[in-house]
């Protein structure tokens, strides 16, 4: 994936709530994922998108050395199997310039749903970027 253009970004080692945890147990689950991707990449991760849309614990020092991603348009694909008709809908409907689309590649009806999106908002004129290109500009 790394060398077709993705942008690989942290997503914690366990899918938890860092927002939930201890400083330290936040910290290690990023430094644990960190290393695995850059075993593969030979590159430090500096994007995270953290799972539930949670960041570090209140209490924590800022982590000057990552960007935090959120998502501004949430079908709730994880909540259905539908393979379009509501998920390709919402999308299509709130999307705005410069939105970031939530979806999970893990469930096979999302994916064709993201397939369709893509499709639909490429025939009205959007372009899709990784995140660094859409936070850059």
């Amino acid at each position: 994936m790394y060398e077709e253009g993705h942008l690989i970004g942290n997503h914690t080692y366990t899918h938890c709530n860092l927002s939930k945890l201890e400083t330290g147990e936040a910290k290690k689950e990023l430094e644990q994922t960190d290393t695995v991707i850059e075993k593969i990449t030979g590159k430090q991760p500096v994007f995270v998108r953290a799972p539930y849309g949670g960041e570090l614990p209140v209490d924590s020092e800022q982590d000057l050395n990552r960007i935090y991603i959120g998502w501004t348009v949430d079908p709730l694909d994880w909540m259905t199997e539908d393979t379009g008709g509501a998920v390709v809908k919402t999308v299509v409907e709130e999307i705005n310039p410069g939105d970031v689309i939530l979806l999970h590649d893990c469930y096979p009806s999302s994916v064709q749903a993201a397939i369709r999106i893509v499709d639909l908002l490429q025939g009205k004129g959007y372009e899709f970027v990784t995140v660094d290109h859409l936070i850059m500009d």
